[in-house]
């Protein structure tokens, strides 16, 4: 939509690049994982340009880490699933196929508004 109505990314935008996945845990997987489901779980990085997230909805698990400043985002990633491994939040055996996207962030991206 926002390609459609002319809005362009770039041009000094600020963005976040995130990478995400969303799996159903086998039965010994979601037993031992210790987010909880009424708890979504984030984490900031030392210089507040990236953060991670765990959500749990029933026994499906929502991840993700996300960076404004743009580095190769998988070294983050990886640093941070094993954190989390390293302090039993998630159990072994996570999946491959992290999702890749990027957002604008809000104040400063102006968007045209819709009438």
């Amino acid at each position: 939509m926002a390609r459609h109505i002319g809005n362009k990314t770039g041009g000094g935008q600020r963005h976040v690049i995130a990478k995400e996945i969303e799996f159903l845990m086998a039965p010994q997987q979601a037993g031992k994982c210790t987010i909880r489901a009424d708890t979504p779980e984030l984490f900031f990085c030392r210089d507040l340009k990236g953060y991670g997230w765990c959500l749990r909805k029933g026994d499906y698990l929502n991840l993700g880490f996300g960076r404004e400043d743009n580095p190769p985002l998988s070294p983050h990633l990886e640093n941070f699933c094993a954190f989390l491994l390293s302090q039993n939040k998630l159990p072994a055996g996570l999946p491959q196929g992290f999702r890749g996207h990027a957002y604008a962030l809000y104040g400063h991206s102006p968007r045209q508004l819709l009438t």
